[in-house]
């Protein structure tokens, strides 16, 4: 390895460090830079992981449509809700920790759901794996609670909430627009951001 892929590594591990923290609810959105800078990193890593993660179930392109709608309905989703509770000026930070800890997740489910497919959804490692997968969901709406829960000054719990209904609304949104070339449109293709 050259100097030029260390300083790579090295710039890719200080990069992802904190949102590797907040996915363990160490770090707050008002701990990160308000930086477009960023945004735009994360947005693009969080689009990029969640078209993989969609092309697990569709053809290409129709799996970057699935990734870069889903990335616009959380922008617009986060938007208005910080809107209507007065805390516009918190976007950015908000945007780049719902992005961030997307992409992370977007990257563990992405194994996790090419080893459902393989396993045709049957037997002992199938039933594994779908609980693993829906362990991860559940943490994942943790996290989007711990962030929109900074983000509003409000209790854990009415972020929790929040966090649900986000999921609700995507995931039906995603299926009415997406319905599934085989079927449903499953959770995982829906993993990263507000809905995860």
């Amino acid at each position: 390895m050259n100097h030029a892929d260390q300083h790579v590594i090295s710039g890719l591990r200080t990069l992802s460090k904190p949102f590797l923290a907040m996915c363990l609810l160490r770090v707050a959105p008002q701990d990160l830079p308000a930086s477009y800078l960023l945004l735009g990193i994360t947005t693009a890593a969080y689009l990029v992981l969640g078209s993989l993660l969609a092309a697990v179930y569709y053809p290409f392109p129709s799996s970057l449509l699935v990734g870069a709608t889903e990335t616009a309905l959380v922008w617009s989703l986060v938007a208005i809700l910080l809107a209507v509770h007065g805390h516009l000026a918190r976007l950015a930070q908000t945007l780049i920790s719902i992005t961030g800890t997307g992409a992370v997740l977007n990257g563990l489910a992405l194994p996790l759901s090419l080893a459902l497919v393989s396993s045709n959804g049957h037997g002992f490692n199938a039933d594994t794996l779908q609980l693993l997968s829906f362990a991860l969901l559940f943490w994942s709406w943790t996290i989007t609670a711990h962030i929109l829960r900074h983000a509003l000054s409000t209790r854990f719990g009415a972020g929790m909430a929040m966090s649900i209904v986000f999921f609700v609304i995507t995931l039906t949104l995603m299926r009415a627009l997406f319905p599934e070339p085989g079927g449903e449109l499953p959770l995982e293709t829906s993993s990263g951001g507000l809905a995860r």
